[in-house]
Formats: C-alpha cells, structure tokens, sequence
C-alpha cells in the first residue's frame, strides 16, 4: 500500500512518519492520513506552501531517477562486453553506438512529410499572392528565423494588429532606445549627420544620424532624431534645433564633426554651435553631374529620340539588325534599308 500510496506528486514533499502520519519537508509539521488517502497532505500543501509547485518536485525526481537509470543500465553493458570481450573493431561500434543515443533534437527536428511539406508551400505562395509580398520574403534571413522559431513552438498564436501596434512595438522601441543610448554614451566621439526633406503632404522633417566607434572598434551609425520640423528653416532655429537632440542624447562634448548638404542655412547653423561643418561629398557629386549633364544636353535629347523611337514597337528593334519583313516604318525608303542609330546627326 505504501508503493501505491507514493505515486502520488504529493509525497515528494512529505516524509512519512508512520501508516497514520507524515512530516511536511519544509515546516516540520506531523500531517495525518488514513487508508492511503492523501487530501490532508494536498490541503496543507494548498494552505501554508501555496507557492510550491507539486508536480515540480516529482519531475525533477522522476528525471533523476530515469539519469540514474540509465546510468545503471550503461553500465551493465559496460560489463557484459568485458566479459564477452569481443573484437576490438567490434567494441568500437558498440560503444559508438551506446554513446550517440537519440536526445529531444532528433524527435523535433525531424523532416515534415511531403504532403505536409506541399501544404505549407501553398499558404506560402497564398500568403505572397493575396498580401502582395516581394519573392525576396523567403530569402529574407529574419523570416527564415521566425518560421524556424515558430517550428519549434508549435502552440504559438499571432497577435492581433492592435497588440502589435500598441504593446510589442512600444517595448521593442524602448529596448532598443535603451541600448542605442547605452552604445551612445560608451562613446568618446560621435560625428553628426543631417538632412531634411518635405513629405507629399507638405510636412518638413528633420533626420539626424550619429556615426561613432564602439568598445569593439566597430563603425556605427544610429539614427538618434527624425522629427517634423515646423519652425522657418532660418540658422538660428536648426542651430537650437541640433543643440536639443545633442542634449537629449548628452552628446554635446562629444561632437567632432556634422556632415551637411551645401545649403546656406545648414552651414551657418552649424558655424552658430562652434562645430566643424564637413559638406557632404555625395551632394557635392550630384551637382557636379547635374551641371555636366547641363553641358551635353543636345545629345541626351537626340538619344532619348532614338529610344523612344524603338521602344514603343517591337518590330523596329527587328529591323536594326537586317529584318526587312515589316511595314512599320512612316517612309517606304526605310524598308529597303536597316535603321542604323549610329547615323543620326549626334
């Protein structure tokens, strides 16, 4: 009756004193019991350990009893094949074999069955189709990270737009706010870049990115401000400007440089902090391209000529290289000849 009695979770908290009582391990209290029945030891567990988990101790029990379980058992073969003492390439495969015994990750990992397979393959490409997905999803690493999360999280439940919105991305944005101040602050220099421009409905925003090097001697760049800016962009108000996010960030003795455009009002706002103003050369670049393709712009007229010549008509791209089957060309001159580009007057 005892045996019977123990399988029971609750006797892994209690130490039985007679066949009418038992003793709680944790207050020492003397708990009485008659004919195998465990409701007093259950309620005093309920009452005074309300916190202690009743299962939790038995699985821990019953793992340490199927450890050394297992153990014992390892070690019966262990003897049994010194006493039979077989070959020696015999005794490598045996004990390779009783080392590499199947744990959770063979059961879990397992591959799905072809027509499990063949129906996930079809809400994958309805997925694409009915949310107008890119085919670059299935490339993408952080979605082939959450499937393999969700595939071993088979109870997994999505949450609603609302909760996404209003609880996961609040708490997503306040860590990773945390950690860009935290690598902010780990600093020694930070250099400043920004920009503005006007959204389609006429609202101006103001971006500002902070470029440093960590602890770990690598280039980082954090966007620390993209806010609309409502002011007149006069020099003084983006120098006040800059000077708020500097203090926001604590960053105002650690600017080394702001990167800018070449537009006057951003270089006297940088001029009014006393930082070193630094134009930047990708602006710098497209004016210079923009003031050369100023100077050929005869030639790029005729070329958009030619393209646009060939481009409506598929059969005219046929005749630049000797088709004379076609009737798609204004003057009849042009059939008995093939249209070279290259003559045009350029």
């Amino acid at each position: 009756m005892i045996g019977m009695r123990k399988r029971s979770a609750v006797w892994s908290h209690f130490i039985e004193v007679n066949d009418k009582k038992a003793r709680c391990r944790y207050c020492q209290i003397n708990i009485s019991f008659k004919c195998g029945s465990h409701g007093n030891l259950q309620r005093h567990m309920k009452a005074k350990h309300p916190f202690i988990s009743i299962e939790h101790q038995q699985c821990e029990e019953r793992q340490l009893e199927k450890e050394s379980a297992q153990e014992q058992g390892q070690k019966a073969t262990q003897a049994m094949r010194e006493l039979s003492q077989p070959e020696p390439a015999q005794r490598t495969s045996e004990q390779h074999t009783v080392a590499e015994q199947p744990t959770i990750s063979h059961y879990v990992d397992k591959p799905s069955t072809g027509r499990k397979a063949k129906q996930i393959d079809k809400q994958l490409v309805q997925m694409i189709a009915k949310g107008h997905h890119a085919l670059r999803i299935v490339e993408e690493p952080e979605m082939k990270r959450l499937i393999q999360m969700v595939s071993h999280c088979p109870n997994y439940q999505l949450p609603c737009r609302k909760t996404v919105s209003e609880k996961i991305l609040p708490q997503i944005y306040e860590e990773l706010l945390a950690k860009a101040k935290r690598k902010v602050s780990e600093s020694t220099a930070v250099c400043l870049t920004t920009d503005g421009w006007t959204s389609r409905i006429n609202e101006h925003f103001i971006a500002v990115t902070a470029h440093l090097i960590d602890k770990n001697t690598n280039l980082c760049s954090i966007l620390i401000c993209c806010k609309q800016f409502s002011e007149r962009h006069t020099s003084e108000n983006l120098c006040n400007f800059l000077k708020e996010v500097m203090t926001e960030w604590q960053i105002s003795h650690k600017i080394a440089a702001v990167v800018s455009d070449n537009a006057p009002n951003i270089i006297n706002a940088v001029r009014l902090g006393e930082w070193k103003s630094i134009g930047c050369f990708a602006h710098l670049l497209n004016l210079i391209v923009q003031h050369g393709v100023a100077e050929i712009s005869d030639v790029l007229h005729k070329v958009k000529a030619i393209v646009e010549f060939f481009q409506p008509k598929p059969t005219r791209t046929s005749k630049t290289y000797g088709c004379t089957k076609t009737t798609e060309f204004i003057s009849p001159e042009a059939e008995t000849r093939c249209f070279n580009p290259l003559e045009c007057d350029i």
